[in-house]
Formats: structure tokens, sequence, C-alpha cells
């Protein structure tokens, strides 16, 4: 069974191929990131999340052309 969520993160790119870190954090007890798309309209973002847990596993996930900026 898994651990209690211990850590998230989120990173954002326009390529697939250089990624920005995302402000991600807890508050009262939803995980949140803020993403910054100014200047980036009509461009295509894909996600990078990991998630940890208080047991030490860790997933991470990466979605291809999440959604695009308008």
């Amino acid at each position: 069974m898994p651990g209690a969520l211990k850590s998230a993160a989120l990173a954002y790119s326009y390529d697939g191929e250089h990624w920005t870190q995302a402000k991600a954090g807890l508050r009262d007890g939803t995980w949140t990131a803020v993403v910054d798309h100014a200047g980036a309209s009509g461009r295509q973002v894909s996600l990078k999340v990991e998630l940890t847990d208080a047991k030490g596993a860790t997933v991470t996930q990466t979605v291809a052309r999440a959604y695009d900026v308008r």
C-alpha cells in the first residue's frame, strides 16, 4: 500500500526538451502548482509531474501537448 503523498513537483515545456519548474506546494490539504505562460500565446504545453510518497516511492508522468495557451 502506498504511503501518504509527501511531495509533488510540476514542470512545463513548450518544446518537450526544455523544462521550467512551476511553483508547487501543499495548501489546506490540496497540492497546487502555478505556471506562468506570459508571452506564450498560441504555444502547446507539455506537463511533467513527479510525486513522492512517505515511503520513498516515486512516480513521474509526462503529458505531451496537455493544452494550448490562448
